[in-house]
């Protein structure tokens, strides 16, 4: 599969500046995905990210993606975002610019 930067599919497939949901799972390539992103032109409402750092099974081996997994999350909280949910392998950030809203 040939690797192109988030900002021109997003530009070919005419992506609107604001919608609900980016669901983020490039096997380790989120951070990369991340700081392409232009999140002043585009501002998804909701994110799922691909996360490493809570899954035991990474942490103890590959702290590579472990550290990718933490810079991915503070490069989206300093865009705005916010963690509402984190499992093992997923975080579910929602767009916060005015930190701490609550939305009903």
């Amino acid at each position: 599969v040939k690797q192109r930067p988030v900002i021109h599919i997003f530009q070919e497939a005419q992506v609107p500046s604001k919608f609900d949901l980016w669901s983020i799972d490039v096997e380790g390539a989120e951070l990369t995905i991340l700081k392409a992103a232009d999140f002043r032109r585009w501002r998804p409402t909701l994110i799922i990210l691909e996360i490493r750092h809570n899954d035991p099974h990474f942490v103890n081996k590959f702290s590579n993606l472990v550290d990718k997994s933490i810079q991915s999350i503070q490069l989206l909280q300093q865009q705005g975002y916010r963690v509402v949910y984190e499992d093992h392998q997923n975080a579910l950030l929602i767009s916060d610019p005015i930190g701490g809203a609550i939305f009903k």
